[in-house]
């Protein structure tokens, strides 16, 4: 949107702010006290670091990374990592090739090999990640050990191969019979370097149902890890205007309080 009427404009999701006790006594009255229900304690809006991507195909993981970008997260996709290495083989990147790559690196350096690679790398770097796609338990406990959350999206099955149709890709050329027999084998599987997404999508802390348009999706994203806050920063030229959102933004980053600073000229001030 256009924030032309400010100097500088950050986005903060706050946790509530708590009360401040007494430092005075207060003498105790005659007359008898009326019995008050407790208040209901506000959804804290903190968002992860990291927050790890599980569903069916074609659900909108995503349509759900993209919209997470703008609120100031980075995006790895195990996809793109798998398909680097499927076409260094000289194989073509399609999901059964790199299924068999996936499943042959979890077999040699365990379960959760791809996805503890790519929480170590957060952890190194800071900020806040996405990383999607979690298919095995094992990659659960690996979120799990880096303070991640587990974020699941679904939708009916002829939503999403409509979705996936649309998409193009090369992965996505197939027909509704391949499409259904691709995600069966994903379902379940006692085999820990196998996906095995019923048990995973069973184990987030979040779920999403995703059978409506973009906008209904962001509302339940918002509901999930709060909407954005606008905070402007305006004065005269020289009194730091600049530096203190940066500063405020390392801060509150450090501390799981999302805040994202940018600059905008007030032509019209």
């Amino acid at each position: 949107g256009d924030h032309d009427s400010c100097n500088q404009v950050a986005a903060v999701t706050r946790s509530p702010t708590p009360s401040r006790p007494s430092g005075r006594r207060r003498g105790r009255s005659s007359t008898p006290e009326k019995l008050v229900a407790p208040k209901k304690q506000r959804k804290s809006t903190t968002a992860p670091r990291i927050i790890g991507l599980t569903g069916t195909l074609g659900a909108g993981k995503g349509a759900c990374a993209e919209y997470l970008v703008k609120r100031g997260f980075e995006h790895r996709q195990i996809r793109d990592f798998l398909a680097a290495l499927v076409c260094e083989r000289g194989l073509e990147a399609t999901r059964p090739n790199m299924l068999e790559v996936a499943n042959e690196l979890r077999r040699k350096h365990g379960p959760a090999a791809l996805v503890e690679r790519l929480c170590k790398e957060a952890l190194h770097n800071g900020g806040r990640y996405i990383i999607d796609s979690i298919r095995t338990v094992g990659e659960v406990n690996a979120l799990r050990a880096a303070g991640a959350v587990l974020l699941s999206i679904d939708a009916s099955q002829k939503v999403r191969f409509r979705r996936i149709c649309s998409r193009g890709s090369s992965t996505d050329k197939l027909s509704f019979d391949q499409f259904c027999a691709d995600e069966a084998k994903e379902l379940e599987s006692a085999d820990p370097i196998q996906p095995s997404l019923l048990k995973v999508m069973g184990m987030a802390e979040h779920r999403i149902t995703n059978c409506g348009d973009l906008c209904e999706l962001h509302t339940q994203l918002d509901a999930v890890f709060g909407q954005r806050k606008w905070v402007c920063i305006v004065g005269p030229h020289g009194t730091g205007k600049t530096v203190l959102p940066s500063k405020l933004t390392k801060a509150l980053n450090e501390n799981r309080v999302v805040f994202d600073a940018c600059e905008e000229l007030a032509r019209g001030l």
